[in-house]
């Protein structure tokens, strides 16, 4: 019998929070309450590997989010998608976000108060 991987049972409810690498659901769980979006949002705004760890946080429409807690960020060390669009009070992003070497796909459109960028992000694969 096939083993089920722990990603699949997330993606498809069956599984409990617990199952998240622990450093990585406090960052997520920190960066959506400065959305001011309930912790049981959580499933349907991340996408776990079969470690556990976040690699896709879909941000989308958080409306109230102004910046990302750097020390947040800094945990999702095997992210490799963020999704910020329509993040419409988001004003800066961190320094940090340039250190994520995982970090592949960067949506920004529709945050119409960003206005610091980090220097170095042009540095992401």
């Amino acid at each position: 019998r096939e083993k089920t991987k722990l990603s699949e049972l997330y993606r498809s409810g069956l599984c409990t929070m617990e199952l998240i690498d622990e450093n990585d659901k406090f960052a997520v769980k920190k960066i959506l309450e400065a959305c001011n979006k309930p912790e049981d949002e959580i499933r349907s705004r991340v996408v776990i590997n079969d470690e556990g760890r976040v690699i896709d946080l879909n941000l989308n429409r958080c409306g109230q989010l102004e910046e990302i807690n750097p020390t947040c960020l800094q945990n999702l060390s095997e992210l490799k998608k963020l999704n910020l669009a329509n993040c419409k009070a988001l004003y800066k992003l961190p320094f940090e976000i340039s250190r994520l070497s995982s970090l592949q796909e960067l949506n920004l459109r529709g945050c119409i108060s960003l206005q610091q960028i980090p220097p170095d992000i042009h540095l992401l694969q």
